[in-house]
């Protein structure tokens, strides 16, 4: 991470939360299209909720990569703690329609299951954990060299 310029370091960021946007809206719009299927009974109420569901994903999957990769690049730092920013930003983000109060506890609610998850899931002996720090693919693949 200490040898990417700025620029490459903006591309990083933009790129993983265009390409999570991408896969996030994907994903939503499937089952947004099979739930709403179901429920409406008719094409145009499944696209309508495929639609929906496909900006929620997208958006929330974006907004978390980008924050997670920023984080990341800012950091310079690859832990979990990178995964609680960008739940964070993302819990806050979806929301926040209900005013900065909802916003407030959507950052916690997410940022909570994000690191509950992140510890429950990380491997105990894992080589690639040092000092509770979850080491990139890189980061492994430097340190086996």
């Amino acid at each position: 991470l200490q040898d990417l310029t700025v620029v490459e370091r903006f591309v990083d960021v933009a790129m993983s939360a265009t390409s999570n946007l991408l896969n996030g809206a994907v994903f939503g719009a499937f089952f947004g299209l099979i739930s709403g299927a179901w429920t409406h009974r008719s094409l145009a109420g499944a696209w309508s909720e495929a639609k929906m569901k496909g900006r929620s994903w997208g958006s929330i999957s974006g907004i978390y990569a980008g924050l997670q990769t920023a984080a990341r690049v800012i950091r310079n730092k690859d832990d979990r703690f990178n995964n609680v920013i960008g739940a964070c930003g993302s819990g806050a983000v979806f929301t926040a329609k209900g005013g900065p109060r909802a916003a407030a506890q959507g950052c916690v609610s997410f940022a909570g299951l994000s690191y509950l998850i992140d510890v429950f899931t990380a491997p105990k002996d894992a080589p690639e954990a040092v000092n509770d720090q979850v080491l990139s693919d890189e980061a492994v693949l430097r340190k086996k060299r």
